[in-house]
């Protein structure tokens, strides 16, 4: 069962970059993150905070992920090639109004495993 004090909701959305197929990356507190949204108003504020006035016409691209079993097979996929951008944390739900929370990909890989 998932954990109800998780800001990780199903289903979810992995964010790509709107350029190439690959994860949309920022830098939290240093860290370099892979952004992952469980709510689709921060996806669209995230969206509208990075790409202002082009956000109109620049796509959203999301890989949706509909439990934790898919969460962790994507980011275990994902993994190697996160690792060689030294991508190691996961940020959830970022928006520039609100608070950023990240984790290691290994605590949600572990954490989206069980649910």
């Amino acid at each position: 069962m998932a954990d109800p004090d998780s800001p990780l909701r199903f289903p979810c959305w992995l964010l790509l970059s709107s350029t190439e197929d690959v994860p949309q990356l920022i830098e939290i507190d240093g860290n370099v993150c892979v952004c992952l949204f469980a709510d689709r108003k921060a996806l669209e504020a995230f969206h509208r905070g990075k790409y202002q006035e082009q956000a109109d016409s620049t796509p959203i691209q999301v890989c949706p992920l509909a439990n934790g079993k898919d969460v962790a097979s994507c980011l275990r996929n994902l993994q190697h090639s996160l690792d060689e951008q030294n991508c190691r944390h996961l940020a959830i739900n970022p928006r520039p109004d609100q608070p950023l929370m990240y984790a290691t990909i290994g605590e949600i890989i572990e954490e989206s495993g069980r649910s």
